[in-house]
């Protein structure tokens, strides 16, 4: 495999893995656990980000440094995304832990079925523009 297929590879497979991800929320909102719908959902928006920063040669395996250099490259230098997005993908981070760690915290459905809506439309984004770079 060429290093162009290769990349190709992970970019087309964390863009399947991010709309998975969405099906798998849809499973567990039916089924009621909430916590980890509000976890998937944020890994739905990282594997996103990841097919994004595999384009881009950017490697990193850390949640924190990738949100980062999204921010700093897409929403404030190249301005490509809206800044909305990246405060979705901030939020969700910052929900996906507490529903992961905090043992006090408990998930609300309508604000998950909200986000889930918003994180559609991030994924779409994301697609989008890799779509008209490739």
């Amino acid at each position: 495999m060429t290093e162009k297929q290769h990349k190709e590879f992970f970019i087309k497979y964390s863009l399947e893995k991010a709309r998975e991800t969405l099906k798998e929320i849809e499973v567990l909102l039916t089924n009621n656990l909430l916590n980890n719908a509000q976890s998937r959902l944020y890994y739905s928006i990282y594997y996103a980000v990841s097919a994004l920063a595999y384009m881009e040669g950017h490697k990193t395996s850390k949640h924190v440094p990738l949100m980062g250099w999204f921010n700093k490259e897409f929403i404030h230098e190249r301005q490509v995304f809206n800044p909305e997005l990246f405060e979705l993908y901030k939020n969700a981070y910052e929900n996906r832990r507490k529903a992961d760690y905090e043992f006090t915290y408990k998930a609300v459905r309508e604000k998950i079925e909200k986000d889930l809506i918003d994180a559609v439309a991030f994924i779409d984004a994301i697609e989008n523009y890799i779509n008209s770079i490739q």
